[in-house]
């Protein structure tokens, strides 16, 4: 019997569950594909830079220690060009948070794996919360990707959280500014 893939069984849960769930169920299943494939595919990024930088340093100490080189300018471009790879992976690694974005797209993943059994154990299971736990797990990854809560960005964003230049957030400052705007 062949090997399966990590979230094979997803697929018979759209045919396992009531029929009115059973497009919301295919777009569980969807949604999961989705998030594995990202996943899969930030994950290969990341490994490949933090693998790849610690590979071209080391590469690069070794090839200057290596004698068989017998033009030394080119032994010390190549090392020179292999130290700035190793350098320049590990920039890319933390300045892209591909590690974030890996993780949050596996934890995606793995909530919209156990959001589809969840369909197949609950009775008479309402459309609208299953739609609901769905946008929460999409706000969840974005927040996971990016790395802030989206409320507050939302907030931020339609200036509700900015405080006018010069004014404190304190709320003794509250009180003392609405009681001077009262008198």
């Amino acid at each position: 019997m062949p090997l399966r893939h990590r979230g094979d069984a997803l697929a018979l849960v759209s045919e396992l569950i009531s029929s009115d769930l059973g497009k919301v169920g295919e777009m569980v299943l969807i949604n999961y594909k989705e998030y594995r494939e990202n996943a899969k595919r930030w994950s290969f990024t990341y490994f490949t830079c933090v693998f790849g930088s610690a590979v071209a340093s080391a590469l690069a100490g070794v090839v200057l220690k290596l004698d068989s080189f017998r033009n030394l300018s080119v032994r010390d471009d190549v090392a020179a060009c292999l130290a700035a790879l190793g350098a320049l992976l590990v920039t890319l690694s933390t300045a892209g948070d591909f590690q974030r974005k890996w993780r949050a797209n596996r934890v995606a993943a793995n909530a919209m794996e156990n959001l589809a059994y969840e369909l197949l154990k609950i009775e008479g299971l309402d459309r609208n919360a299953v739609l609901a736990q769905i946008q929460e797990i999409n706000k969840r990854r974005t927040e996971g990707i990016v790395g802030e809560n989206q409320t507050q960005v939302a907030a931020q964003a339609a200036g509700a959280t900015n405080p006018p230049p010069g004014a404190s957030c304190t709320s003794d400052n509250r009180k003392d500014n609405t009681s001077a705007t009262r008198e």
